[in-house]
């Protein structure tokens, strides 16, 4: 069910528990590879703090405009660091495809400071509102 989406270049909505109890969602480009999910992030950045402290998360694969569908689910996140440069790489041939831009540029000069996120989905539904939201 992810593989079909992994085409799409929409960001994945990741739900994380701060260590405070609040939920907090980021939206994180992504790829999947045998049924996991892949994001990276800055080894600094606070959503690591998060999920070392508690590595269940939720997420939705879903674009902005009607009709909405998508999947959506829960399991675990892990931090790889060692993965980091390779999976951001692999991200910025999907979303930012052969292109130099000047984010690609500042990213692959900055991916030593990248760590590998890997979810292991334990739930996931899809959902399609198709028909509920036809005009006719």
């Amino acid at each position: 069910m992810l593989s079909q989406l992994d085409e799409k270049r929409i960001p994945i909505r990741l739900g994380l528990l701060r260590p405070n109890g609040y939920p907090l969602v980021i939206s994180l480009w992504y790829y999947t590879d045998n049924e996991k999910i892949y994001c990276a992030t800055k080894k600094d950045a606070l959503i690591v703090k998060y999920i070392s402290n508690n590595s269940r998360c939720s997420f939705e694969l879903a674009a902005d405009n009607p009709p909405y569908r998508g999947i959506r689910g829960y399991g675990i996140c892990q931090i790889n660091p060692e993965s980091g440069k390779e999976v951001l790489d692999k991200l910025m041939n999907k979303y930012l495809s052969e292109k130099q831009t000047k984010l690609k540029q500042y990213l692959t000069t900055h991916n030593d400071r990248e760590v590998a996120l890997e979810i292991t989905p334990y739930s996931v539904s899809s959902y399609d509102y198709t028909k509920r939201m036809s005009t006719d």
